[in-house]
């Protein structure tokens, strides 16, 4: 391979939820409580029915980028350098829902020819999804509460990795 390219890449990435020093029994750790009240004085007595609950199982990342490369080619070295730059979209699934966002990314490594069609190579990657808010996340509502039982969230995260 040698100076510009095209390449169209697919990646599959997960993340989940550390339990860190396994200091939480029955899953509590995937758990968080968010409040319907926005006052500042609430009492757990008298707030029964403000509470709602996410439960995060983890992340995963779908992405279908298309990347332009250019190979640096140098006589007499059987090492090329190379670097990336592309565009493409993430199906991000978290909170079981799924988000469409566009994404970038960038890639710097050294590929090795074994023949003129084949290549094998060692790298890294920055790869960031744009946009940070994630809406209609579903929300479990206790049974003894009298809330709607269709609830939603937003939930903001950077989703970035290397």
């Amino acid at each position: 391979m040698s100076g510009p390219r095209i390449e169209f890449e697919v990646s599959y990435e997960t993340f989940d939820v550390k339990n860190q020093g396994n200091k939480y029994k029955n899953e509590a750790h995937r758990y968080c409580a968010l409040s319907h009240d926005t006052s500042a004085n609430t009492s757990m007595n008298s707030s029964a029915n403000k509470f709602v609950f996410l439960k995060n199982e983890g992340l995963v990342d779908v992405s279908f980028t298309i990347n332009a490369c250019y190979d640096i080619i140098t006589e007499g070295i059987p090492f090329s350098p190379y670097i990336c730059a592309g565009i493409g979209t993430d199906l991000i699934s978290m909170f079981e829902a799924t988000s469409p966002k566009i994404s970038y990314q960038g890639k710097l490594g050294l590929s090795y020819s074994i023949s003129t069609d084949t290549s094998v190579f060692v790298g890294g990657h920055f790869h960031k999804a744009i946009g940070n808010e994630f809406r209609d996340i579903p929300a479990i509502v206790p049974t003894t509460s009298s809330l709607p039982q269709n609830q939603s969230a937003i939930v903001t995260l950077n989703v970035c990795h290397f």
